[in-house]
């Protein structure tokens, strides 16, 4: 699977002439993130230095006893063809593989039919939400990796940018505590012992 994605991003824009453009790095940027047990969170997929990227590929792994996938969305790039246009939601070939979600993975695989693109500092390339599923507290770090997809961009330029990425976490807000005669009461406690003053 892994070089079924690879040859697909690189081989045919690997045939094309080589320039003497100097190759930049873009980086793909995961958030810290955090909820309440029981609810969910929305975390963007951003990107920085993104300029002549005809594709790419990558992998998002996290803990799935702490955090459970939900959803992906907002693929909101417009239908110019400078842009991400051809990116879409699970089910298209430039899309989002969510086949192993449930065991805490998710692949991406981008690529232009023509072109490289540009796309602003910041920019979202989709969004992610999650359930927290764990005990409150707990946490799992949210990080790029290379299974099963390798990360890696690609340009028509023939100079492929490298691949760098910021990781991101994502938290359970433990329960608020009250420290009351030197013992800390979690939030259970504090409530009976509120309507037990209100009896």
């Amino acid at each position: 699977m892994k070089q079924r994605f690879i040859t697909h991003l690189l081989v045919g824009i690997a045939l094309l002439p080589l320039t003497t453009v100097q190759a930049a790095a873009v980086s793909f940027i995961l958030p810290d993130a955090s909820t309440n047990a029981g609810e969910s969170v929305n975390v963007d997929v951003q990107i920085s230095d993104f300029v002549n990227v005809g594709g790419f590929q990558f992998s998002i792994e996290w803990d799935s006893s702490v955090f459970q996938f939900s959803s992906v969305q907002d693929f909101d790039h417009g239908g110019a063809a400078g842009t991400l246009s051809f990116f879409g939601p699970p089910g298209n070939p430039n899309s989002v593989n969510v086949n192993d979600a449930a065991n805490g993975k998710i692949s991406v695989l981008w690529d232009h039919p023509a072109q490289d693109v540009a796309l602003a500092d910041g920019s979202r390339l989709f969004s992610i939400t999650f359930n927290a599923v764990g005990a409150a507290g707990s946490s799992t770090t949210l990080a790029f990796s290379d299974d099963p997809t390798s990360r890696a961009v690609a340009s028509f330029t023939g100079n492929h940018p490298d691949f760098t990425s910021v990781s991101g976490s994502l938290t359970i807000v433990p329960e608020p505590r009250w420290v009351v005669g030197g013992f800390a009461l979690g939030a259970m406690v504090i409530v009976r012992l509120l309507r037990r003053k209100e009896a």
